[in-house]
């Protein structure tokens, strides 16, 4: 849920609304109030209604969410090894349908003990539909669809954690050339799972390995010199990404602080309830503040979204970072397309003088919209920043890293730096030479 001013925003609503008329939603059993971060402030309701509440609630987080375009659950109830081993043969199969040769597809994860059952469930289920799995271990959605397109693969199936706690999971399934399915496409997977599976005709299934951390990381590198001296808390729910990020800044005079790390100094590790009424940031925020760092992130559990707390542990509006990152990425190439989603109401093309292509906000919508116009960036919702290398992709690492290198321009707080990008438009004297130019 992106912050707002009020704090109250309903699932896959954009306007913010008031305590009364969220009150006034859960009284009335409004359907978005099931999965809303919000739904334990229930204020003066009766005992009898928040037992009856608590009941819908449960048999909410019981059944898996196929939920637009991935499938998320609690682990060991929603998402157990036999729910998972079935949405893996769904999958496989739907890939099967799409072509008439031997699916090859990766699979990743994002290493963490508590999933380790349910990978191996999506390997037996990848399996028992023929496909050919290649298993990545613990990578990241953006790292897995650089394995996919190396290993020339139909698909790829992301296992993530989830913002909502870390006995939750989400199953991000990705089409050819890295496509993440859409809401229809993850509606025919439900369908199959709750009808049952036609196998697909046998074929001997085969299982190999590739390391897809190695290439990934080599390819985040050209970002990581030249930093200033920086002190960085990062929040996320896929464990390697901590590791990924603290190689990286190895070499540097940066200072990371992982809120997640088990006996670090303040860390909070994976204790946070699963229920609970604050912004996913949070945590970032009130890090940044005890150990006074340059910037706070948050990364979700597949590692694609991106929300950046500044010096003053406030929140980056979504709008405002894309437009930071676009100056930096695009610079003055306006000849190039950026795609923006319509929930970013922010005009970010107008400084940097691209054509803007609207798009819906959702992941596949924006995937479409960057392949079709063959964009230089898209921005969609979640502080998601797409850039093609080889496919399209949203990595909130590599967001973060242009973001390190734009703060190293000068000295000034991300707060300062943020708002100059907002008032002036671009610098006058352009951006600096992009360590990922694909041109």
């Amino acid at each position: 849920m992106p912050p707002t001013s009020t704090g109250y925003c309903c699932p896959g609503e954009r306007s913010p609304i008031s305590r009364a008329v969220h009150l006034g939603r859960l009284a009335s059993f409004y359907p978005e109030c099931r999965a809303c971060p919000h739904r334990e402030d229930t204020g003066t309701l009766s005992i009898a209604w928040k037992k009856r509440f608590g009941e819908v609630v449960r048999r909410h987080d019981d059944a898996p969410l196929f939920d637009e375009d991935v499938i998320a659950g609690q682990i060991g109830a929603a998402l157990d090894p036999s729910s998972a081993q079935r949405i893996a043969q769904a999958f496989g199969t739907w890939l099967w349908r799409q072509q008439s040769q031997v699916p090859r597809i990766v699979l990743a994860h994002d290493g963490r003990a508590v999933t380790a059952e349910l990978v191996a469930a999506l390997s037996a289920g990848l399996q028992w539909a023929g496909c050919a799995v290649i298993e990545c271990g613990a990578a990241t959605a953006p790292a897995a669809l650089v394995a996919q397109e190396a290993c020339a693969a139909a698909g790829a199936l992301v296992l993530g954690g989830h913002a909502r706690g870390a006995q939750r999971a989400t199953i991000a399934p990705f089409a050819s050339g890295g496509r993440p399915l859409s809401a229809h496409n993850v509606g025919q997977l439900a369908q199959m799972v709750a009808t049952g599976i036609d196998r697909p005709a046998r074929h001997a299934p085969t299982v190999e390995r590739y390391e897809a951390d190695s290439p990934y990381r080599i390819a985040m590198s050209p970002y990581f010199h030249a930093l200033r001296p920086l002190r960085i808390v990062l929040d996320s729910p896929h464990a390697v990404l901590s590791n990924w990020l603290g190689e990286l800044l190895a070499p540097l005079e940066c200072e990371l602080i992982d809120a997640r790390r088990p006996g670090a100094v303040s860390s909070i590790a994976d204790s946070r309830p699963a229920k609970t009424t604050e912004p996913t940031w949070h945590e970032a925020a009130m890090l940044v503040t005890r150990h006074s760092a340059h910037l706070g992130v948050w990364i979700d559990g597949l590692g694609e979204e991106l929300v950046v707390v500044d010096e003053l542990a406030q929140a980056i509006e979504s709008a405002a970072l894309a437009t930071l990152l676009a100056e930096h990425l695009i610079g003055h190439r306006e000849a190039e397309a950026v795609v923006v989603s319509e929930d970013l109401a922010n005009p970010i093309t107008r400084q940097t003088g691209n054509a803007s292509n609207r798009t819906a906000a959702n992941r596949s919508a924006v995937w479409e919209a960057c392949a079709s116009s063959h964009a230089a960036l898209g921005f969609g919702p979640g502080g998601r920043v797409w850039r093609k290398r080889g496919h399209f992709a949203a990595d909130g690492l590599e967001a973060l890293a242009a973001l390190l290198v734009v703060l190293s321009r000068s000295d000034r707080p991300l707060s300062a730096v943020v708002e100059d990008s907002q008032c002036d438009g671009l610098h006058s004297s352009g951006s600096p030479e992009n360590p990922r130019d694909d041109d």
